[in-house]
Parts: structure tokens; sequence; C-alpha cells
């Protein structure tokens, strides 16, 4: 569950949210198969959404000065096409964590949706209740 809670705080500070979340798995993967498999599935949507948070950038400046340059100032409205997916992703870096979060204190096993697992957890299908 506290896991749950550290990846809020690292929409401020990225870098922060993979360290806060990082020591937690190792601190407490130990504890239960339950614990792990939170721990291990915050910090692999920490890693997602970091890579996520340095790719949209890029793409949004190549699209906004791609444009500028083929189209002029009238590219600069690239950047209203980016604008939903931008909102999007905020959307995403908040609502999975509270729903982990919560399935965290009832005690069940909730996966991220949509995200590559970089670090292994435990086997979900034969742990859980």
């Amino acid at each position: 569950m506290l896991c749950g809670l550290l990846r809020p705080t690292s929409g401020m500070a990225l870098v922060g949210g993979i360290i806060g979340v990082g020591i937690m798995y190792a601190v407490t993967r130990e504890r239960s198969q339950l614990v792990r498999h939170h721990a291990t599935e915050a910090l692999n949507f920490v890693l997602c959404i970091l890579i996520v948070s340095l790719v949209v950038p890029l793409v949004l400046i190549a699209a906004v000065f791609g444009g500028l340059a083929v189209f002029g100032e009238a590219g600069v409205a690239a950047f209203a096409l980016f604008f939903p997916v931008i909102m999007l992703a905020w959307i995403v870096q908040i609502v999975p964590p509270i729903l982990a979060m919560m399935a965290a204190k009832r005690g069940e096993w909730y996966r991220y949706p949509y995200i590559y697992r970089f670090v292994s957890g435990p086997d979900v299908s034969t742990d859980a209740s």
C-alpha cells in the first residue's frame, strides 16, 4: 500500500519516485508475496511513466518544430493535437496507483494495465487466493 502512495509524489520528481519505490521494493519484497507483488508493480509503473515522460515531450517538440518548418505558423496547431494526449497521460499517472493502493489495503492482487514489466514479481496466477 505504501508503494501506491509513493507513486503520486514522483510526479513532482520522477527520479525521486523511482528511488523511493525502488527502496520500498528492496526493503519489503521479502515480507510476503502480496507485498512483493505490489512493490514490483509500483516499480514497473514508475519506470514506464519515466520513459513516457521522456518520449512524449520529444515527440511534441518535433511535431511543433516540424509543423513550423513545413506549414509556417499554422504548424503550431500541432500542439493542440497533443494536448489531449498530455491530459490522458496525466490521468493515467494518477488513477492506477489509487486503484492499486485500495486493492493492497483490501489484501487483493492488482496489476497495472498497459505497462511493460521490467522487474519480475511473483506469479499472480498461482499465488492469488
